[in-house]
């Protein structure tokens, strides 16, 4: 739910924004925005899950002794 009012927010900013330009070029632009705001909060909440939610206790030795 979140992602998608940030993805609304960005590309309704990025229309005003570029409300100038032609449209094909208008269109390319906000869809631009559209797909990179899901790539960057795809990012942000990989990170989140990887480094901090599902952290393991244990550490794996770098070394392993023969």
């Amino acid at each position: 739910m979140g992602t998608a009012l940030v993805a609304a927010a960005v590309t309704s900013l990025t229309h005003l924004y570029v409300q100038d330009l032609y449209p094909n070029r208008r269109a390319v632009l906000v869809e631009a925005s559209y797909f990179a705001t899901y790539a960057v909060l795809f990012l942000v909440k990989f990170v989140v899950l990887d480094r901090i939610v599902f952290r393991s206790r244990h550490q794996v030795p770098t070394t392993t002794r023969a």
